[in-house]
């Protein structure tokens, strides 16, 4: 019985893992997708609710914004993940954000890029990104695409 016991929560250990693999391997490529500017990709990864808030022209203008404010992207590397619930007027969001070290024209250090995703009816989205700093303010004047 102890066997058995193990092996499921090994099993369940796996299970998770892959998951949180899954969905770092989705943050990694959205991340590369915002680094190489490619504005129109990105806004096919956001979510439906985004999509709504955000038209792609508005979704354009906001890549802008970011990149003015916090500077282009010129390395980037993985940080952390963390996992939070924001709550709406429409219910609350469960979400994963992954944490990205980044160096900028503008920041060559102490900045993160933040990236927002979920799953949602089996796929992954994004419903979010912007500038954090170390200490887990965003820049002032930074736009952040609001959880959606």
């Amino acid at each position: 019985m102890k066997a058995l016991a193990g092996l499921v929560l090994g099993l369940v250990a796996t299970l998770a893992l892959s998951a949180e693999d899954v969905a770092r391997n989705y943050a990694d490529s959205i991340a590369k997708l915002i680094y190489e500017r490619n504005d129109a990709a990105l806004y096919g990864e956001f979510s439906p609710a985004l999509k709504r808030k955000y038209s792609y022209e508005q979704s354009l203008e906001l890549a802008k914004e970011l990149r003015e404010i916090g500077g282009v992207i010129t390395t980037y590397s993985y940080s952390k993940t963390t996992h939070k619930i924001l709550t709406t007027p429409q219910g609350s969001l469960d979400m994963t954000s992954m944490w990205y070290t980044v160096v900028t024209s503008k920041h060559p250090a102490d900045l993160f890029l933040t990236i927002d995703i979920k799953s949602e009816d089996g796929r992954l989205y994004v419903v979010g990104y912007g500038w954090t700093t170390d200490k887990g303010l965003a820049l002032p004047n930074a736009p952040k695409t609001p959880g959606a």
